[in-house]
């Protein structure tokens, strides 16, 4: 990424949900990670196996990778079984996890706002997406 990301004080590298050579490619070049993840059995366990991933790639390709934390998306106040996985990621992960989980909705439009509010200073946040 020399020279492409000059011009930029943060730059969002969003990957899908597996640990393919899309995800290994973003880790190496990254300087740090957010995880999201939803509340439920399986995100626990791939939130456990992309630590391992990430602590692989900070010994063989970038020492310098960090996990900037871990945060819960598409939550619902009425699920019992979603503030029980979400107890589980609290006492795995502890102070990992960023205690803000995003209420289930227009994914777009929430994932705008996230970005909007932790932009770099100097970043000028972008217009939200249209609905179609």
């Amino acid at each position: 990424m020399d020279g492409a990301i000059d011009d930029y004080n943060a730059v969002i590298i969003d990957c899908p949900p597996s640990l393919g050579a899309l995800t290994l490619s973003a880790l190496t070049a990254a300087t740090s990670v957010l995880i999201v993840t939803e509340p439920r059995a399986s995100s626990v366990d791939g939130v456990r196996e992309l630590a391992v991933t990430i602590d692989t790639v900070r010994r063989y390709y970038n020492s310098s990778l960090t996990t900037a934390g871990i945060l819960i998306n598409r939550w619902r106040n009425d699920r019992l079984d979603r503030a029980v996985w979400r107890k589980e990621l609290h006492d795995t992960y502890g102070p990992g996890i960023i205690d803000h989980p995003l209420p289930r909705g227009n994914r777009r439009y929430r994932g705008h706002q996230l970005c909007t509010r932790t932009s770099t200073r100097g970043v000028p946040p972008t217009s939200p997406p249209s609905e179609p």
